[in-house]
Protein backbone atom coordinates (compact mmCIF):
# COMPACT_ATOMS: atom_id res chain seq x y z
CA UNK A 1 0.00 0.00 0.00
CA UNK A 2 1.43 3.34 -1.08
CA UNK A 3 0.26 6.34 0.83
CA UNK A 4 1.69 9.85 0.39
CA UNK A 5 1.12 13.32 1.63
CA UNK A 6 2.83 16.60 0.80
CA UNK A 7 1.63 19.64 2.72
CA UNK A 8 1.71 22.11 -0.21
CA UNK A 9 -0.02 24.98 1.54
CA UNK A 10 1.36 27.76 -0.67
CA UNK A 11 -0.27 26.60 -3.95
CA UNK A 12 -3.61 26.25 -2.11
CA UNK A 13 -3.39 29.79 -0.72
CA UNK A 14 -2.52 31.13 -4.18
CA UNK A 15 -5.53 29.31 -5.62
CA UNK A 16 -7.84 30.87 -3.05
CA UNK A 17 -6.47 34.33 -3.80
CA UNK A 18 -7.12 33.88 -7.52
CA UNK A 19 -10.64 32.61 -6.82
CA UNK A 20 -11.39 35.64 -4.64
CA UNK A 21 -10.28 37.94 -7.43
CA UNK A 22 -12.40 36.13 -10.00
CA UNK A 23 -15.40 36.15 -7.67
CA UNK A 24 -15.60 39.95 -7.92
CA UNK A 25 -16.61 39.47 -11.52
CA UNK A 26 -17.08 42.04 -14.28
CA UNK A 27 -19.09 45.16 -13.44
CA UNK A 28 -22.55 44.85 -15.09
CA UNK A 29 -23.32 47.37 -17.86
CA UNK A 30 -26.24 48.86 -15.92
CA UNK A 31 -23.97 49.64 -12.95
CA UNK A 32 -21.41 51.18 -15.32
CA UNK A 33 -24.10 53.44 -16.80
CA UNK A 34 -25.04 54.61 -13.31
CA UNK A 35 -21.41 55.37 -12.50
CA UNK A 36 -20.86 57.24 -15.76
CA UNK A 37 -24.02 59.31 -15.30
CA UNK A 38 -24.12 60.23 -11.59
CA UNK A 39 -26.36 63.24 -12.26
CA UNK A 40 -29.17 61.02 -13.55
CA UNK A 41 -30.56 60.21 -10.10
CA UNK A 42 -30.56 63.90 -9.09
CA UNK A 43 -32.47 64.92 -12.23
CA UNK A 44 -34.97 62.15 -11.61
CA UNK A 45 -35.44 63.36 -8.02
CA UNK A 46 -36.06 66.93 -9.20
CA UNK A 47 -38.57 65.71 -11.78
CA UNK A 48 -40.35 63.72 -9.06
CA UNK A 49 -40.53 66.85 -6.89
CA UNK A 50 -42.05 68.82 -9.78
CA UNK A 51 -44.57 66.04 -10.43
CA UNK A 52 -45.56 65.91 -6.77
CA UNK A 53 -46.02 69.70 -6.61
CA UNK A 54 -47.97 69.72 -9.91
CA UNK A 55 -50.25 66.94 -8.67
CA UNK A 56 -50.98 68.96 -5.51
CA UNK A 57 -52.15 72.00 -7.52
CA UNK A 58 -54.32 69.83 -9.80
CA UNK A 59 -55.87 68.03 -6.83
CA UNK A 60 -56.75 71.34 -5.13
CA UNK A 61 -58.29 72.54 -8.38
CA UNK A 62 -60.25 69.32 -8.78
CA UNK A 63 -61.74 69.88 -5.32
CA UNK A 64 -62.57 73.51 -6.21
CA UNK A 65 -60.33 74.67 -3.36
CA UNK A 66 -59.09 77.73 -5.25
CA UNK A 67 -57.37 79.34 -2.26
CA UNK A 68 -55.33 76.17 -1.74
CA UNK A 69 -54.64 76.01 -5.49
CA UNK A 70 -53.30 79.58 -5.46
CA UNK A 71 -51.14 78.85 -2.42
CA UNK A 72 -49.66 75.70 -3.95
CA UNK A 73 -49.34 77.36 -7.35
CA UNK A 74 -47.35 80.26 -5.90
CA UNK A 75 -45.02 77.79 -4.17
CA UNK A 76 -44.66 75.80 -7.40
CA UNK A 77 -43.63 78.87 -9.43
CA UNK A 78 -41.20 79.99 -6.72
CA UNK A 79 -39.44 76.60 -6.55
CA UNK A 80 -36.57 75.57 -8.84
CA UNK A 81 -38.29 72.49 -10.27
CA UNK A 82 -37.28 70.97 -13.59
CA UNK A 83 -40.79 71.16 -15.00
CA UNK A 84 -42.33 70.11 -18.27
CA UNK A 85 -43.79 72.92 -20.45
CA UNK A 86 -47.38 71.91 -19.74
CA UNK A 87 -46.79 71.89 -15.97
CA UNK A 88 -45.42 75.45 -15.97
CA UNK A 89 -48.17 76.82 -18.22
CA UNK A 90 -50.77 74.73 -16.37
CA UNK A 91 -50.00 76.22 -12.96
CA UNK A 92 -50.03 79.75 -14.38
CA UNK A 93 -53.38 79.19 -16.11
CA UNK A 94 -54.93 77.60 -13.02
CA UNK A 95 -53.86 80.60 -10.95
CA UNK A 96 -55.34 82.95 -13.59
CA UNK A 97 -58.62 81.06 -13.48
CA UNK A 98 -58.61 81.18 -9.68
CA UNK A 99 -58.08 84.98 -9.90
CA UNK A 100 -60.66 85.50 -12.68
CA UNK A 101 -62.72 87.73 -10.38
CA UNK A 102 -59.79 90.14 -10.12
CA UNK A 103 -59.39 91.81 -13.56
CA UNK A 104 -56.18 93.56 -12.56
CA UNK A 105 -54.49 90.22 -11.90
CA UNK A 106 -53.21 89.07 -15.29
CA UNK A 107 -49.92 87.85 -16.77
CA UNK A 108 -50.19 90.46 -19.60
CA UNK A 109 -47.93 93.18 -18.15
CA UNK A 110 -49.33 95.99 -20.33
CA UNK A 111 -52.91 95.00 -19.65
CA UNK A 112 -52.19 94.63 -15.95
CA UNK A 113 -50.77 98.16 -15.70
CA UNK A 114 -53.70 99.62 -17.67
CA UNK A 115 -56.23 97.75 -15.53
CA UNK A 116 -54.54 98.95 -12.37
CA UNK A 117 -54.72 102.53 -13.64
CA UNK A 118 -58.38 102.17 -14.58
CA UNK A 119 -59.28 100.59 -11.26
CA UNK A 120 -57.45 103.40 -9.44
CA UNK A 121 -59.35 105.92 -11.58
CA UNK A 122 -62.58 104.13 -10.79
CA UNK A 123 -61.85 104.38 -7.08
CA UNK A 124 -61.19 108.14 -7.40
CA UNK A 125 -64.47 108.59 -9.28
CA UNK A 126 -66.28 106.49 -6.68
CA UNK A 127 -64.99 108.60 -3.79
CA UNK A 128 -65.80 111.89 -5.57
CA UNK A 129 -69.29 110.69 -6.49
CA UNK A 130 -69.86 109.43 -2.92
CA UNK A 131 -68.85 112.82 -1.51
CA UNK A 132 -71.33 114.59 -3.80
CA UNK A 133 -74.04 112.16 -2.76
CA UNK A 134 -73.20 112.95 0.87
CA UNK A 135 -73.62 116.67 0.20
CA UNK A 136 -77.05 116.05 -1.34
CA UNK A 137 -78.10 113.79 1.53
CA UNK A 138 -76.93 116.26 4.19
CA UNK A 139 -78.65 119.23 2.49
CA UNK A 140 -81.86 117.24 2.03
CA UNK A 141 -81.78 116.24 5.71
CA UNK A 142 -81.44 119.88 6.80
CA UNK A 143 -84.43 120.92 4.69
CA UNK A 144 -86.52 118.03 6.01
CA UNK A 145 -85.67 119.02 9.53
CA UNK A 146 -86.60 122.68 9.05
CA UNK A 147 -89.83 121.90 7.16
CA UNK A 148 -90.83 118.87 9.17
CA UNK A 149 -90.22 116.61 6.19
CA UNK A 150 -91.55 119.28 3.83
CA UNK A 151 -94.99 119.49 5.50
CA UNK A 152 -94.64 123.05 6.83
CA UNK A 153 -93.26 125.97 4.79
CA UNK A 154 -90.66 128.35 6.26
CA UNK A 155 -91.33 132.09 6.43
CA UNK A 156 -89.43 134.28 4.01
CA UNK A 157 -86.63 136.27 5.59
CA UNK A 158 -86.12 134.01 8.55
CA UNK A 159 -82.94 132.15 9.37
CA UNK A 160 -84.76 128.91 8.59
CA UNK A 161 -85.66 130.22 5.14
CA UNK A 162 -82.09 131.23 4.42
CA UNK A 163 -80.79 127.82 5.59
CA UNK A 164 -83.26 126.02 3.35
CA UNK A 165 -82.23 128.19 0.41
CA UNK A 166 -78.53 127.43 1.03
CA UNK A 167 -79.24 123.70 1.31
CA UNK A 168 -81.25 123.72 -1.91
CA UNK A 169 -78.38 125.45 -3.73
CA UNK A 170 -75.88 122.84 -2.44
CA UNK A 171 -78.16 120.07 -3.64
CA UNK A 172 -78.52 121.69 -7.06
CA UNK A 173 -74.77 122.18 -7.47
CA UNK A 174 -73.94 118.64 -6.26
CA UNK A 175 -76.56 117.05 -8.57
CA UNK A 176 -75.16 119.07 -11.48
CA UNK A 177 -71.63 117.83 -10.79
CA UNK A 178 -72.86 114.23 -10.53
CA UNK A 179 -74.58 114.66 -13.88
CA UNK A 180 -71.33 115.96 -15.35
CA UNK A 181 -69.50 112.84 -14.06
CA UNK A 182 -71.74 110.39 -15.96
CA UNK A 183 -69.68 110.43 -19.19
CA UNK A 184 -66.49 109.89 -17.17
CA UNK A 185 -68.10 107.02 -15.28
CA UNK A 186 -69.37 105.46 -18.50
CA UNK A 187 -65.96 105.76 -20.15
CA UNK A 188 -64.22 104.11 -17.20
CA UNK A 189 -66.78 101.35 -17.13
CA UNK A 190 -66.30 100.76 -20.86
CA UNK A 191 -62.50 100.64 -20.57
CA UNK A 192 -62.61 98.30 -17.57
CA UNK A 193 -65.09 96.11 -19.41
CA UNK A 194 -62.83 96.03 -22.46
CA UNK A 195 -59.90 95.16 -20.21
CA UNK A 196 -61.87 92.33 -18.61
CA UNK A 197 -62.84 91.07 -22.06
CA UNK A 198 -59.19 91.17 -23.14
CA UNK A 199 -58.09 89.40 -19.94
CA UNK A 200 -60.74 86.73 -20.44
CA UNK A 201 -59.74 86.36 -24.07
CA UNK A 202 -56.09 85.87 -23.08
CA UNK A 203 -57.14 83.43 -20.36
CA UNK A 204 -59.33 81.54 -22.79
CA UNK A 205 -56.54 81.32 -25.38
CA UNK A 206 -54.06 80.11 -22.74
CA UNK A 207 -56.60 77.62 -21.40
CA UNK A 208 -57.29 76.15 -24.85
CA UNK A 209 -53.56 75.94 -25.55
CA UNK A 210 -52.99 74.25 -22.19
CA UNK A 211 -55.83 71.77 -22.73
CA UNK A 212 -54.26 70.68 -26.03
CA UNK A 213 -50.92 70.18 -24.27
CA UNK A 214 -52.53 68.22 -21.42
CA UNK A 215 -54.41 65.97 -23.82
CA UNK A 216 -51.19 65.35 -25.76
CA UNK A 217 -49.41 64.51 -22.48
CA UNK A 218 -52.30 62.26 -21.44
CA UNK A 219 -52.95 64.45 -18.35
CA UNK A 220 -56.68 63.90 -18.72
CA UNK A 221 -57.60 64.36 -15.04
CA UNK A 222 -55.85 67.74 -14.98
CA UNK A 223 -57.66 68.80 -18.18
CA UNK A 224 -60.98 67.63 -16.73
CA UNK A 225 -60.47 69.66 -13.53
CA UNK A 226 -59.45 72.80 -15.45
CA UNK A 227 -62.43 72.77 -17.83
CA UNK A 228 -64.85 72.30 -14.94
CA UNK A 229 -63.43 75.17 -12.88
CA UNK A 230 -63.11 77.43 -15.94
CA UNK A 231 -66.79 77.12 -16.81
CA UNK A 232 -67.81 77.55 -13.18
CA UNK A 233 -65.61 80.56 -12.40
CA UNK A 234 -64.97 82.35 -15.72
CA UNK A 235 -68.24 81.47 -17.38
CA UNK A 236 -69.61 79.35 -20.19
CA UNK A 237 -67.70 79.43 -23.47
CA UNK A 238 -68.47 77.46 -26.61
CA UNK A 239 -64.88 76.56 -27.47
CA UNK A 240 -64.01 75.58 -23.92
CA UNK A 241 -67.28 73.60 -23.70
CA UNK A 242 -66.34 71.69 -26.87
CA UNK A 243 -62.93 70.98 -25.45
CA UNK A 244 -64.59 69.84 -22.22
CA UNK A 245 -66.64 67.31 -24.18
CA UNK A 246 -63.44 66.00 -25.74
CA UNK A 247 -61.87 65.74 -22.30
CA UNK A 248 -64.89 63.91 -20.88
CA UNK A 249 -64.71 61.42 -23.75
CA UNK A 250 -60.96 60.97 -23.25
CA UNK A 251 -61.48 60.58 -19.52
CA UNK A 252 -63.94 57.75 -20.11
CA UNK A 253 -61.50 56.15 -22.54
CA UNK A 254 -58.69 56.55 -20.05
CA UNK A 255 -60.76 54.82 -17.39
CA UNK A 256 -61.25 51.91 -19.81
CA UNK A 257 -57.51 51.88 -20.49
CA UNK A 258 -56.83 51.88 -16.73
CA UNK A 259 -59.04 48.81 -16.32
CA UNK A 260 -57.20 47.02 -19.13
CA UNK A 261 -53.81 47.86 -17.62
CA UNK A 262 -54.98 46.83 -14.13
CA UNK A 263 -56.19 43.45 -15.47
CA UNK A 264 -52.87 42.80 -17.23
CA UNK A 265 -50.87 43.94 -14.19
CA UNK A 266 -52.83 41.54 -11.99
CA UNK A 267 -51.67 38.65 -14.21
CA UNK A 268 -48.04 39.80 -14.46
CA UNK A 269 -47.14 40.93 -10.94
CA UNK A 270 -47.47 37.48 -9.27
CA UNK A 271 -44.82 36.21 -11.70
CA UNK A 272 -42.40 39.08 -11.04
CA UNK A 273 -42.69 38.60 -7.28
CA UNK A 274 -41.95 34.86 -7.45
CA UNK A 275 -38.72 35.02 -9.44
CA UNK A 276 -40.27 34.38 -12.87
CA UNK A 277 -39.20 37.56 -14.65
CA UNK A 278 -38.56 35.84 -17.99
CA UNK A 279 -41.97 34.19 -17.97
CA UNK A 280 -43.58 37.49 -16.93
CA UNK A 281 -41.94 39.39 -19.80
CA UNK A 282 -42.97 36.75 -22.34
CA UNK A 283 -46.56 36.76 -21.07
CA UNK A 284 -46.66 40.58 -21.01
CA UNK A 285 -45.54 40.73 -24.64
CA UNK A 286 -48.30 38.29 -25.55
CA UNK A 287 -50.92 40.38 -23.71
CA UNK A 288 -49.67 43.59 -25.35
CA UNK A 289 -50.05 41.95 -28.76
CA UNK A 290 -53.57 40.95 -27.72
CA UNK A 291 -54.40 44.59 -26.89
CA UNK A 292 -52.99 45.76 -30.24
CA UNK A 293 -55.14 43.29 -32.19
CA UNK A 294 -58.29 43.85 -30.13
CA UNK A 295 -61.49 45.50 -31.40
CA UNK A 296 -61.23 48.29 -28.80
CA UNK A 297 -61.10 51.82 -30.29
CA UNK A 298 -57.70 53.21 -31.24
CA UNK A 299 -57.65 55.86 -28.53
CA UNK A 300 -58.20 53.32 -25.74
CA UNK A 301 -55.55 51.03 -27.25
CA UNK A 302 -53.07 53.90 -27.51
CA UNK A 303 -53.65 54.90 -23.88
CA UNK A 304 -53.39 51.29 -22.71
CA UNK A 305 -50.16 50.66 -24.59
CA UNK A 306 -48.66 53.91 -23.32
CA UNK A 307 -49.42 52.96 -19.71
CA UNK A 308 -48.17 49.41 -20.26
CA UNK A 309 -44.74 50.72 -21.23
CA UNK A 310 -44.06 51.45 -17.56
CA UNK A 311 -44.92 47.82 -16.75
CA UNK A 312 -42.65 46.62 -19.58
CA UNK A 313 -39.77 48.60 -18.09
CA UNK A 314 -40.47 47.22 -14.61
CA UNK A 315 -40.70 43.59 -15.78
CA UNK A 316 -37.60 43.99 -17.99
CA UNK A 317 -35.66 45.22 -14.98
CA UNK A 318 -36.83 42.22 -12.95
CA UNK A 319 -35.80 39.86 -15.75
CA UNK A 320 -32.36 41.53 -16.10
CA UNK A 321 -31.83 41.29 -12.36
CA UNK A 322 -32.78 37.61 -12.37
CA UNK A 323 -30.44 36.91 -15.30
CA UNK A 324 -27.66 38.75 -13.53
CA UNK A 325 -28.26 36.76 -10.34
CA UNK A 326 -28.38 33.50 -12.31
CA UNK A 327 -25.13 34.40 -14.10
CA UNK A 328 -23.47 35.22 -10.79
CA UNK A 329 -24.75 31.98 -9.28
CA UNK A 330 -23.43 30.05 -12.28
CA UNK A 331 -20.06 31.77 -11.99
CA UNK A 332 -19.94 30.96 -8.27
CA UNK A 333 -20.80 27.33 -8.98
CA UNK A 334 -18.13 27.06 -11.67
CA UNK A 335 -15.53 28.66 -9.42
CA UNK A 336 -16.55 26.39 -6.55
CA UNK A 337 -16.27 23.33 -8.80
CA UNK A 338 -12.91 24.52 -10.11
CA UNK A 339 -11.71 25.06 -6.56
CA UNK A 340 -12.92 21.63 -5.51
CA UNK A 341 -11.13 20.10 -8.51
CA UNK A 342 -7.95 21.97 -7.65
CA UNK A 343 -8.22 20.95 -4.01
CA UNK A 344 -8.93 17.35 -5.00
CA UNK A 345 -5.88 17.29 -7.26
CA UNK A 346 -3.68 18.72 -4.53
CA UNK A 347 -5.09 16.29 -1.95
CA UNK A 348 -4.36 13.42 -4.35
CA UNK A 349 -0.77 14.64 -4.66
CA UNK A 350 -0.48 14.83 -0.89
CA UNK A 351 -1.89 11.29 -0.53
CA UNK A 352 0.60 9.93 -3.08
CA UNK A 353 3.44 11.59 -1.23
CA UNK A 354 2.24 10.21 2.13
CA UNK A 355 1.85 6.71 0.72
CA UNK A 356 5.38 6.83 -0.68
CA UNK A 357 6.80 8.13 2.61
CA UNK A 358 5.01 5.42 4.60
CA UNK A 359 6.19 2.68 2.25
CA UNK A 360 9.78 3.95 2.44
CA UNK A 361 9.65 4.13 6.25
CA UNK A 362 8.28 0.58 6.50
CA UNK A 363 10.84 -0.78 4.06
CA UNK A 364 13.64 0.93 5.99
CA UNK A 365 12.42 -0.61 9.27
CA UNK A 366 11.98 -4.08 7.70
CA UNK A 367 15.50 -3.91 6.24
CA UNK A 368 16.95 -3.13 9.67
CA UNK A 369 15.05 -6.02 11.31
CA UNK A 370 16.11 -8.51 8.63
CA UNK A 371 19.72 -7.50 9.19
CA UNK A 372 19.51 -8.70 12.80
CA UNK A 373 20.67 -12.26 13.36
CA UNK A 374 17.79 -14.70 13.37
CA UNK A 375 15.29 -12.36 11.62
CA UNK A 376 16.35 -12.68 7.98
CA UNK A 377 12.86 -13.93 7.10
CA UNK A 378 11.06 -11.02 8.79
CA UNK A 379 8.11 -9.76 6.63
CA UNK A 380 6.24 -7.48 9.06
CA UNK A 381 3.20 -9.75 8.99
CA UNK A 382 2.07 -11.78 12.03
CA UNK A 383 -0.39 -14.66 12.27
CA UNK A 384 -1.43 -13.65 15.78
CA UNK A 385 -0.91 -11.10 18.49
CA UNK A 386 1.12 -13.66 20.48
CA UNK A 387 3.53 -14.07 17.55
CA UNK A 388 3.93 -10.27 17.37
CA UNK A 389 4.66 -10.07 21.10
CA UNK A 390 7.28 -12.84 20.88
CA UNK A 391 8.99 -11.17 17.92
CA UNK A 392 9.16 -7.75 19.56
CA UNK A 393 10.37 -9.26 22.85
CA UNK A 394 13.13 -11.18 21.05
CA UNK A 395 14.26 -8.08 19.14
CA UNK A 396 14.28 -6.00 22.32
CA UNK A 397 16.35 -8.69 24.09
CA UNK A 398 18.96 -8.60 21.31
CA UNK A 399 19.04 -4.78 21.48
CA UNK A 400 19.58 -4.86 25.28
CA UNK A 401 22.30 -7.50 24.97
CA UNK A 402 24.21 -5.30 22.51
CA UNK A 403 23.77 -7.63 19.57
CA UNK A 404 22.16 -4.80 17.55
CA UNK A 405 24.44 -1.96 16.54
CA UNK A 406 23.75 1.63 17.51
CA UNK A 407 23.34 2.53 13.83
CA UNK A 408 20.54 0.00 13.44
CA UNK A 409 18.83 1.28 16.58
CA UNK A 410 19.09 4.81 15.29
CA UNK A 411 17.52 3.69 11.98
CA UNK A 412 14.64 2.13 13.92
CA UNK A 413 14.16 5.37 15.87
CA UNK A 414 14.23 7.29 12.60
CA UNK A 415 11.53 4.99 11.17
CA UNK A 416 9.47 5.60 14.28
CA UNK A 417 9.80 9.37 13.91
CA UNK A 418 8.80 9.10 10.25
CA UNK A 419 5.66 7.15 11.21
CA UNK A 420 4.81 9.84 13.80
CA UNK A 421 5.16 12.56 11.17
CA UNK A 422 3.10 10.62 8.64
CA UNK A 423 0.32 10.03 11.17
CA UNK A 424 0.28 13.76 12.00
CA UNK A 425 -0.10 14.67 8.31
CA UNK A 426 -2.87 12.07 7.96
CA UNK A 427 -4.75 13.63 10.86
CA UNK A 428 -4.34 17.08 9.27
CA UNK A 429 -5.84 15.82 6.02
CA UNK A 430 -8.76 14.30 7.88
CA UNK A 431 -9.88 17.83 8.84
CA UNK A 432 -10.58 18.44 5.13
CA UNK A 433 -13.03 15.55 4.88
CA UNK A 434 -15.62 17.76 3.12
CA UNK A 435 -13.24 18.17 0.17
CA UNK A 436 -12.40 14.45 -0.14
CA UNK A 437 -13.85 12.06 -2.68
CA UNK A 438 -14.97 8.59 -1.51
CA UNK A 439 -11.79 7.01 -2.98
CA UNK A 440 -9.61 9.62 -1.26
CA UNK A 441 -11.39 8.96 2.02
CA UNK A 442 -10.67 5.24 1.64
CA UNK A 443 -6.99 5.84 0.90
CA UNK A 444 -6.73 8.19 3.86
CA UNK A 445 -8.38 5.65 6.17
CA UNK A 446 -5.93 3.00 4.99
CA UNK A 447 -3.00 5.36 5.56
CA UNK A 448 -4.28 6.11 9.05
CA UNK A 449 -4.65 2.44 9.99
CA UNK A 450 -1.32 1.35 8.48
CA UNK A 451 0.70 4.19 10.04
CA UNK A 452 -0.89 3.54 13.44
CA UNK A 453 -0.11 -0.20 13.24
CA UNK A 454 3.47 0.49 12.22
CA UNK A 455 3.92 3.09 14.95
CA UNK A 456 2.53 0.70 17.54
CA UNK A 457 5.08 -1.96 16.57
CA UNK A 458 7.94 0.55 16.48
CA UNK A 459 6.97 1.90 19.89
CA UNK A 460 7.38 -1.56 21.38
CA UNK A 461 10.77 -2.17 19.72
CA UNK A 462 12.30 1.33 19.87
CA UNK A 463 10.59 3.07 22.77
Amino acid sequence: MKITLSLKSKPLIRCLAISTTLFIGILPAEDLDDLLNPAGSAVKSENNNALEAWTGVVEAFRKNDLDKAKELGTAFLAASHKTSPYQLLGVKVMMDIANADKPMVTRDVGLTEEMKRLMAERETIRVKYANLQKIVQDADARINKLTKNRTEPVQVGTAAYRECARAALEMQQANAKMEEMKPEIAENKLKVGNGEVEAKKNLKDDTLKLLDMLIEANEIEAAFAITNVYIRVVGSDLEVAKKQNDVIRLREEQQKADKIVAAITAEIEPLTTTGKGGEALSKLQTLIAKVESSSQNESVKKMSLSKLQALVVKVSQVEKLEKREQALASQKEKRAQALIAQNSEEISERLITLEAKLEAAQQSFSTVIRSIEGFSEYSGEFTSEIEKEKTTASINEKIKSGMVSKEKVDNMLKAKAEHVGILHEVQTLQTEVANLSPIQKGRLANLNATSKTGLELLSKIAP
